[in-house]
């Protein structure tokens, strides 16, 4: 399961998220979700992306909690959504959320391609970004984009790293 857990700056726990400070998400299939990276939207919600197994493959998981831990059923009715890029394990790494609200979600795939997501603010896809709202970079070396940031004028710089055997 995904888990989430906000402290004071103290230290300790805050139990006003989720009861206890602690929350954790099962997206239901598998029950074997990984978290990679969190935001803070300007609203004060919590993205939370990753990966689910959907009992053939992993695939992209995203999550968005409101301020008080509880999954924001705004975003694709239930709070969570799962993309598949078919046939390999897709893998979230990191989330930004644009200027104009969208969520931008970069990853990459056990078949050797990166990739970018873009979802609206309600957790559907943005079908004006790349290829119904997702775009694949193949890559001659593994690629993992881990990091993203938008700039000033709205283009997107993704960072991670690339490797091959021998090198």
């Amino acid at each position: 399961d995904f888990a989430a857990v906000r402290y004071h700056t103290s230290g300790s726990l805050d139990g006003s998220f989720s009861r206890d400070g602690k929350q954790t998400t099962s997206f239901g299939i598998n029950d074997d979700a990984l978290a990679r990276a969190v935001i803070q939207q300007k609203d004060g919600k919590l993205v939370v992306v990753g990966s689910s197994d959907d009992g053939i493959d992993r695939d992209v998981a995203v999550a968005r909690y409101l301020q008080n831990g509880n999954l924001d059923s705004s975003f694709s009715g239930d709070g969570k959504v799962l993309t598949d890029f078919g046939g390999a394990d897709d893998i979230a790494t990191g989330v930004i959320q644009q200027y104009d609200g969208k969520l931008l979600v970069s990853g990459f795939s056990s078949t050797g391609e990166t990739f970018l997501v873009r979802y609206h603010s309600n957790g559907s896809l943005d079908a004006d970004f790349g290829n119904a709202g997702k775009l694949t970079v193949a890559a001659t070396n593994a690629l993992v984009m881990n990091s993203m940031v938008q700039q000033a004028d709205g283009q997107v710089v993704v960072a991670g790293y690339t490797y091959s055997a021998g090198k």
